[in-house]
């Protein structure tokens, strides 16, 4: 089996948020967000594969899924979808020195037909409010239909949902949940 330790990270690095979602036939997705140690702005979110073997099994890095440059990646969130495909959502500062509003984005991760890798489709954005969210959450019906909610940090939080239809294979605008 394959393992990883704080040996294996430059000691300036921070990983955060870890989340962890079962595919098919004992595949695992793994997402977390990385960081400079201390600050909190500049991460980004990272994925690794869980194949199981005769002997455990490996994991295997998949590199960066956010948009590696001035956004702020952070508190990702991720589901099984079914057909093979993993979605991970997080939200993302788009101006990390005025901290106004968060925008939401997701990418979908679909295995290959052995399921021993696979391909990142494009980065989607979701939505883009200009207020301080919450980390999201996210779940699917098995079936490609994908929901996520978030709500406000402000004085009166306001709940929200987006859709991920997989008839349209496009994210709905935000409703008010709540």
């Amino acid at each position: 089996t394959a393992s990883a330790t704080d040996a294996d990270l430059p000691a300036d690095v921070s990983v955060q948020g870890v989340k962890l979602a079962a595919g098919p036939s004992g595949r695992m997705l793994a997402t977390w967000r990385e960081g400079v140690t201390g600050e909190s702005f500049g991460g980004v979110i990272k994925a690794a594969l869980f194949v199981p073997d005769g002997n455990g099994g490996a994991w295997s890095a998949l590199g960066v899924v956010s948009a590696d440059g001035a956004l702020a990646a952070t508190s990702p969130a991720l589901a099984y979808i079914g057909s093979g495909s993993f979605e991970i959502v997080w939200r993302q500062v788009p101006n990390p020195y005025t901290i106004e509003g968060y925008d939401m984005a997701a990418r979908r991760f679909v295995l290959d037909a052995p399921q021993t890798s696979g391909q990142w489709l494009a980065e989607e954005a979701i939505e883009s409010l200009d207020v301080n969210l919450l980390p999201p959450a996210i779940a699917s019906d098995g079936a490609g239909n994908v929901i996520i909610t978030f709500s406000t940090n402000d004085v009166v939080p306001v709940a929200y949902a987006n859709v991920r239809s997989a008839a349209s294979c496009a994210w709905s605008a935000a409703a008010a949940t709540a």
